[in-house]
């Protein structure tokens, strides 16, 4: 019972606290827009809240495209590790096959041997490619994102 009179009260002061900066930030608004100004005063505020708001939007579209940039390198990194594995191990597979082939007793498991080690080529071939296409996808991501990113425009006033 105790527990739940505490976790009211908790809600209740969250609730309050919340409430009270909601309150207050719309106050503010309020205020400044009521404010006994002259039309230039209420001019130059406005304008230098815009100037304000500008600034922060080009900071985080940089840290947009900053963070898209280290994610994009992360991402090539990863492929060309996963392709240089698949290339490490598929050619160990192809020779293991192959020392296999020459301790063959019949044709037949020779040509299972020739298949399975032309079956492995053919998959790292695949992969490889694969690989390579998600490795020119980021690429050409990050090549709009950079292109597509809006230039700074220099600030008039009036």
């Amino acid at each position: 019972m105790a527990q739940i009179d505490k976790q009211e009260t908790t809600t209740s002061t969250r609730d309050f606290v919340l409430g009270a900066l909601i309150g207050g930030a719309v106050g503010a608004a309020t205020a400044l827009f009521l404010a006994p100004k002259s039309g230039k005063e209420f001019r130059d505020d406005l304008t230098l809240q815009a100037e304000l708001l500008k600034e922060r939007s080009a900071e985080w579209k940089e840290q947009a495209i900053d963070k898209s940039s280290e994610l994009a390198n992360a991402a090539k990194e990863k492929t060309a590790v996963l392709s240089q594995t698949v290339q490490d191990q598929s050619s160990g597979l192809v020779e293991k096959v192959k020392s296999i082939k020459g301790e063959a007793a019949t044709p037949a498991l020779e040509d299972a041997v020739d298949q399975t080690a032309d079956t492995v080529e053919k998959a790292t071939d695949i992969a490889a490619a694969k690989l390579n296409e998600v490795e020119e996808a980021i690429d050409s991501t990050e090549k709009t994102i950079s292109e597509n990113a809006p230039k700074e425009e220099p600030v008039t006033k009036n």
